[in-house]
Parts: C-alpha cells; structure tokens; sequence
C-alpha cells in the first residue's frame, strides 16, 4: 500500500495527559484514511472513515 501525508496535526513535545485534536478538512474525498500516533517509543497505526 502506497500513501503520503496528507496533513500534521501536532509535532512537536506535550505534556503528560489527556489532549485531543479535532480534524476537519471538508477538501478531502471519501474514503478510508489511516493515521499514525508517535510517542516515547510507543507508535500504533489506525483508520479513519471520512464521510
């Protein structure tokens, strides 16, 4: 499977604790999408259905 970036959302060092980002990009067609989360050494792929 092939990809590239689309957007970043966060870079960069947070604090401990709970955040949230909310992603809203009207200029993207329909389809599955997937993300990666980054930290301290953990790292986890997951999808996201855009509507």
């Amino acid at each position: 499977m092939n990809g590239r970036v689309i957007k970043t959302l966060v870079n960069g060092v947070k604090d401990a604790g709970t955040h949230s980002i909310t992603f809203q990009d009207n200029s993207l067609p329909t389809g599955i999408y997937f993300y990666k989360l980054t930290a301290d050494g953990y790292s986890d792929v997951k999808k996201m259905t855009i509507r």
